[in-house]
């Protein structure tokens, strides 16, 4: 290296390159020199820094290839696959080149039905991305209640708060009133699927029909007819001597009016009267008499009166109570009846006077 190494002033010889001393050939005896230490090498201050360059090469180069890759990456629009089968939407997302993955959620839209898409439908993305579906797992099942004598509105709210969809019927009762339920199908109790249909029969009420016209006819025929028709029947007593006992005088509401079926209709029966007006039997005869009287119900009890006129003979004369007065059926009325005595005419004499017969 051309360096000379040196011992207390005296040139031991070149160093090697391990930094020893060749010892110099000379005429008297040299003692072997003693190593010496390294010589440092410094190396030049540019030379440690290499790496600055070289980073700051692939911070460049990373620059550019992120660069081509932005804008070198093709846009595609998302189709939209809300609302079909799950199986339809993956197979239309990978047809386009996206990836896609699946999550389930309780919905009241058909099982397996796409109810989310992530990005949405017609958003763009980048060719290859990953769509996220999210698909109904059905609306699950609920126990149909018990809505029967509900009112319409309070039966239909509680079965579509429960996800059941509500149809309904309607029938005459006339157990249920107006607008109430009726009926439930399927029963309550059941579990049903959300989002099946529950048949409410509704009541309209009862149904009308027309009041048959049963004046004149008997209590027995009336009640028949009435009751047939689909009514309650009432019936009123009135006295009456115009009419048979048991008929018909009246009805309330009328034959020809409709009315609703379990309604009542009352019909006015005659009775026969309590009292009964006497008939007047004066200037009758005895039979005539006796046999009007018996007819009007009552009893007949005779007396005789003498009289002078022989046209009289065996008419009534008086009778009590008196015609036309009012009196219990069954009760007694007296007759005076007039008795001529013939035995008190003489016979007539050849003269042809004729004379009664003295004391």
């Amino acid at each position: 290296t051309g360096l000379t190494a040196v011992a207390n002033g005296v040139p031991l010889g070149p160093l090697t390159e391990e930094g020893t001393a060749i010892a110099a050939v000379t005429g008297s005896y040299a003692y072997p020199a003693a190593p010496l230490p390294p010589v440092p090498v410094r190396e030049p201050r540019d030379a440690r820094r290499w790496w600055i360059p070289l980073l700051a090469a692939l911070l460049v180069v990373a620059a550019v290839v992120g660069g081509l890759l932005l804008f070198s990456a093709k846009e595609v629009t998302v189709p939209s696959v809300l609302g079909a089968p799950r199986a339809e939407a993956e197979v239309t997302l990978r047809n386009r080149g996206f990836d896609t993955e699946t999550v389930e959620k309780a919905s009241r839209d058909e099982a397996g039905t796409v109810i989310g898409q992530n990005p949405a439908g017609d958003s763009r993305v980048e060719e290859g991305a990953l769509i996220t579906l999210t698909v109904s797992t059905g609306p699950g099942e609920a126990t149909v209640p018990d809505v029967v004598g509900d009112g319409r509105r309070a039966a239909r709210k509680a079965l579509t708060d429960l996800g059941f969809r509500v149809e309904e019927t309607e029938k005459p009762s006339r157990e249920v009133g107006e607008n109430r339920v009726i009926a439930i199908s399927p029963l309550s109790g059941q579990r049903l699927e959300r989002g099946q249909v529950v048949t409410l029969t509704i009541s309209t009420g009862p149904a009308s029909a027309t009041v048959p016209d049963v004046l004149r006819q008997s209590r027995e025929a009336a009640r028949e007819a009435l009751g047939n028709a689909g009514f309650e029947v009432a019936v009123r007593e009135e006295e009456r001597d115009d009419v048979d006992p048991g008929t018909v005088v009246r009805q309330d509401p009328g034959g020809g009016q409709r009315r609703p079926q379990g309604s009542t209709v009352t019909i006015t029966v005659a009775k026969e009267p309590s009292t009964v007006t006497v008939p007047d039997v004066t200037g009758r005869s005895d039979a005539e008499a006796t046999g009007a009287l018996a007819a009007a119900g009552f009893e007949v009890s005779r007396r005789m009166r003498d009289t002078e006129d022989p046209d009289q003979d065996g008419e009534v004369i008086a009778q009590s109570p008196g015609g036309d007065a009012k009196a219990m059926k069954g009760s007694t009325v007296t007759i005076t009846v007039a008795s001529f005595d013939d035995s008190q005419i003489l016979p007539e004499d050849d003269t042809g006077a004729t004379g009664t017969t003295g004391p």
